[in-house]
């Protein structure tokens, strides 16, 4: 059986000072292409996870950690960092704690603290 797997993309970052914009992109997910031999007679039933895309948290509160296992943004005063995408995995019919196969998400987008970042010329 030919497989190919793309794990989610991380979500941007966000800035009060920017709304609506995005301050530093989300990684790409990664791409895998392979064959796996399915050997034997009878059915045999594969469990797929597809990875969700990464969340960005409201500022001053916490994200949500995507599907596949992306971790999410912890947003700080003003600021909100991205969160991780998911990975997506095809798991092995014999051992369910093992992926035959796996796809890894992008890195959430980072963030600036601007009171750090300030330029004083005199």
């Amino acid at each position: 059986m030919e497989v190919d797997l793309w794990g989610a993309g991380g979500s941007g970052s966000g800035s009060q000072w920017a709304t609506g914009s995005i301050a530093y992109a989300g990684g790409s997910g990664s791409y895998v292409h392979c064959r796996l031999a399915i050997t034997g007679s009878g059915p045999t039933t594969i469990t797929v996870i597809v990875g969700q895309g990464g969340q960005a948290p409201a500022y001053s509160t916490s994200g949500t950690n995507a599907i596949g296992g992306g971790g999410a943004g912890v947003a700080t005063f003003l600021r909100s960092p991205g969160g991780g995408g998911g990975r997506s995995t095809i798991k092995n019919p014999s051992n369910t704690a093992e992926d035959w196969v796996t796809a890894g998400g992008g890195g959430g987008g980072g963030k600036t603290d601007l009171f750090y970042c300030v330029m004083y010329t005199s």
